[in-house]
């Protein structure tokens, strides 16, 4: 599943972190995060986080990569080589259809 963040309640956000890293200080507010645990993505979608460099779309791009190599290719997503494969991807997208104005859907 995918939330945006102003649809998603803090409490609810702070229950998938805590059930993913088990315990710790959870954010304060909902971020931009996979949980592979419950299968769940969520976004942050105030547009005074993304800049020119960056939107919405970009970060969905790099958090399905996230979890196709998670669930193809069993890469744990925090690690290095996952975030940084999620990072290229993130990059490519941005490149190919945020810049361009173009449609991912063809």
């Amino acid at each position: 599943a995918v939330y945006r963040a102003s649809r998603t309640i803090l409490e609810d956000f702070q229950s998938y972190y805590y059930a993913e890293n088990g315990g710790g200080a959870a954010p304060e507010a909902v971020k931009t995060a996979y949980f592979p645990a419950s299968n769940a993505i969520f976004l942050e979608d105030t547009a005074s986080i993304y800049s020119s460099a960056r939107s919405i779309d970009d970060a969905l791009a790099g958090q399905l990569a996230l979890y196709v190599q998670h669930r193809a290719l069993g890469r744990a997503p925090s690690s290095a080589q996952a975030q940084a494969s999620a990072a290229e991807v993130e990059r490519w997208f941005h490149a190919e259809f945020t810049v361009r104005k173009q449609s991912a859907c063809r």
